[in-house]
Formats: C-alpha cells, structure tokens, sequence
C-alpha cells in the first residue's frame, strides 16, 4: 500500500499492523480504532484524519503531516514522531511515545513533547 491514495476512506477498526503507507494519502480518512502497530507512515498526509483510539504503538510517522488530526485516546507508545506536522492536531487522554498522557488541556505542550521523541 506503498503511496496509496486513500483521501477520505473509512477504515476503522482496519488492522494495519506493519503496513508499509509510506506517502500514502490519508487526508480525512476515518482510522478510529485501527491497529496501525508497527506501521511505516513516513510522509504521509494524514491531515484532517480521525485517529480517535487508533493503536499505533511502535509506528514510524517520520515527517507525515497530522495537521488538524483527531488522535483522541491514540496510543502511539514507541513510535517515532520525527518532523511530524501536529498543528491544529486535537490530544485528549492520547497516549505519547515515552507512555506520558497528553489532554487538550495540555495542548500545548503535547506537540512539542511528541515531536522530541
């Protein structure tokens, strides 16, 4: 699924553990409660996605755009968050790489301890 364009499509629950989205085209895509462990999203265009609950403990995210992303209750334990876009990104109880919680309330600092991981 290297590059796929999937703007828009409703995946949730998907199990994508492992998959290689490189570039791949996720914008507004619906990924609430997919299993993205382990996935390779470096790249991609995640912009506008709703990540609500998604597992994506150990992905590697390096330089994908999550620009106005939902990651409500997202784990993302062990990932690798290099150069990722959070701007506008929405973190309520989102589980951060190091396992730290990040609320909305936080928000401010939940971009920046993110992208230090």
């Amino acid at each position: 699924m290297h590059a796929a364009k999937l703007h828009g499509a409703v995946l949730r629950n998907m199990q994508l553990a492992g998959a290689d989205l490189t570039g791949a085209d996720l914008s507004g895509a619906d990924l609430a409660y997919a299993d993205l462990s382990g996935a390779l999203l470096r790249e991609a265009r995640l912009d506008g996605a709703r990540l609500v609950g998604a597992n994506l403990k150990g992905a590697v995210l390096e330089g994908a755009n999550l620009t106005q992303t939902n990651l409500s209750f997202a784990d993302f334990t062990g990932a690798i968050l290099k150069r990722v876009v959070l701007k506008g990104a929405t973190f309520e109880r989102t589980l951060l790489p190091s396992g730290s919680a990040c609320s909305s309330s936080d928000n401010q600092n939940c971009p920046r301890l993110a992208i230090s991981r």
